[in-house]
């Protein structure tokens, strides 16, 4: 069998959404260019919503090489048996939960707007681990039952779990990640506004909460 070592690598980043923009671009400021005469367009909170609020969104994804251990359940101070295993572990945020406020920049008659959206906190969004990795190094031959499948993988994804919850590197890329994915979606359509339009300007800052 191959050697126990365990690995943890974090290989993805942020899910692209241009399709999403494209659409936000669509529902927020609809043609605009076509308009010889055009009234001002004004960005309200509940339009930007619908377009952050898309369902969940993994910004980070992980893949472990672990290691199990399952005890004797009967003995609990002895170890049936090890079992290596493949898992891809990923971590988002919950766009239904992100929050945005748009105010007047004081002094500014109106004319001036900061658009401040507040991300949630990122989490572990999903651990997949893959079945058919499973290595075992048995201690307790009679474990090695019909059903030590499904106990190992069960065991495995625990693992993984606790493992991924103590890695900050997955928390910390997958925060700058989210800032970086929500500022895609907003900022082309605040800038086109600031562009096809002079008597508003927006603004935009994010942040995702600790």
């Amino acid at each position: 069998m191959k050697k126990f070592k365990k690995k943890i690598i974090i290989i993805a980043v942020a899910v692209a959404l241009v399709a999403a923009i494209v659409a936000a671009i669509t529902v927020v400021v609809p043609q605009i260019s076509k308009k010889e005469e055009s009234v001002p367009e004004i960005v309200t909170e509940s339009s930007l919503e619908k377009i952050i609020k898309v369902n969940e969104l993994s910004t980070c994804t992980a893949v472990y090489n672990g290691i199990a251990k399952v005890d004797n359940p009967d003995k609990p101070d002895e170890i049936n048996y090890y079992v290596s295993y493949d898992a891809k572990v990923k971590a988002g945020f919950d766009f239904d939960k992100v929050n945005v406020e748009i105010n007047d920049v004081p002094g500014n008659e109106g004319k001036s707007k900061i658009v401040s959206i507040v991300v949630p906190k990122v989490h572990i969004t999903s651990i997949n681990v893959d079945i058919s990795s499973l290595d075992f190094m048995f201690i307790n031959n009679s474990s090695n039952t019909s059903s030590v499948t499904e106990e190992a993988y069960k065991a495995c994804n625990d693992d993984a779990k606790t493992e991924a919850e103590s890695q900050q590197a997955i928390y910390d890329l997958a925060k700058q990640n989210a800032e970086s994915v929500v500022t895609a979606l907003v900022k082309p359509l605040l800038e086109q506004l600031n562009d096809e339009q002079q008597d508003i300007h927006y603004e935009l800052t994010v942040t995702v909460e600790d």
